[in-house]
């Protein structure tokens, strides 16, 4: 009998929101929208020049994203990842923990916790400093093969098989010959041409893939609906994504429709990651994939109308109520 619906490996990054001044980014030299790539001795600078700033800490990285959603309606997770040995590690477990979520980080003697400082202006536009850090120090003997073998799904996205494929793919052999599903996220259509090929021999051992347009034609050249007969040749369900027009899932030759829950956004990150977060909710609980896909598609509304990937509250009930 398995005891998690989901056993999640990601890159563990602490999001570390601060509201700032278009002049702090001049006095810190960075180029407003731009996603900057730093050491971490800059990080820790530019945290150390900020520091009467509040700072909000969020877990993030796509899969910590999924796994907190599926958490928040009360499933049961395991999520793995590398954290340092440090403050922002210390408080990353300490949420995922409080999550009820089963925590298989691991500690990197070598390297501190990966953050993503999210400089938030007035006008509501991001800029990001970033150091990965740990979370791509990772290697397979840190995997609990155990919780892999005693959970219904596992999960993963592109990212991970970029940054840590010997790790991924070492779990997918644990989940194949343990007969548990094996759920994957596209991640981005860079990310895809990058690694075209691999990905396309990946897809032939993935029973559920989940992508968004952009990503479908970085694939296949098609449109959305045509992109998922083709990967569905492969894939026994495929999701497609496309924005404010819905989804589409599809499976063994039949396609459903699923309509967008239409509301003002507010932060778009995480949208993504919330509806494969509802979708693989209702799958481990044996619902019809139309549903599964109301329930995503519930969840990346609710994610679009607060800042960041985290959902306070509980919104259990409400899922439970588009049946």
């Amino acid at each position: 009998m398995t005891k998690f619906d989901v056993f999640g490996i990601g890159n563990a990054l602490m999001d570390v929101l601060i509201q700032v001044d278009n002049s702090h980014l001049e006095e810190l030299d960075l180029e407003k929208g731009v996603f900057h790539l730093f050491d971490s001795e800059k990080i820790e600078k530019i945290l150390e020049r900020l520091k009467d700033k509040e700072h909000k800490l969020i877990p993030a990285g796509g899969t910590t994203n999924t796994i907190m959603g599926i958490a928040n309606l009360g499933g049961r997770c395991v999520l793995c990842g590398k954290i340092g040995r440090d403050r922002h590690g210390d408080a990353y477990e300490e949420i995922i923990v409080k999550e009820n979520i089963k925590s298989n980080l691991s500690r990197c003697d070598i390297d501190a916790t990966g953050r993503n400082i999210n400089l938030i202006t007035p006008d509501a536009e991001r800029t990001f400093a970033v150091n990965l850090g740990a979370a791509i120090n990772k290697n397979k003997e840190d995997v609990f093969d155990q919780d892999i073998k005693n959970s219904k799904i596992f999960y993963f996205t592109g990212y991970e098989f970029e940054s840590m494929k010997e790790v991924v793919l070492h779990a997918l052999d644990v989940a194949k010959e343990n007969g548990v599903k094996i759920a994957f996220d596209l991640a981005d259509p860079k990310l895809v041409e990058r690694n075209f090929e691999e990905i396309g021999l990946l897809l032939k051992s993935v029973d559920i893939v989940f992508m968004n347009e952009a990503e479908a034609e970085a694939l296949t050249g098609l449109i959305a609906d045509e992109a998922a007969a083709k990967i569905g040749e492969d894939v026994d369900i495929v999701v497609v994504k496309v924005c404010d027009k819905g989804s589409f899932v599809f499976s063994q030759g039949e396609t459903f429709k699923i309509e967008p829950f239409l509301k003002k956004a507010v932060d778009t990150t995480g949208a993504g990651d919330l509806y494969a977060a509802g979708f693989l909710y209702g799958y481990v609980r044996g619902k019809p994939l139309d549903l599964c896909g109301k329930y995503g598609s519930y969840m990346a509304s609710k994610i679009v109308e607060v800042i960041g990937a985290k959902l306070e509250n509980s919104i259990k009930d409400e899922i439970d109520k588009l049946e």
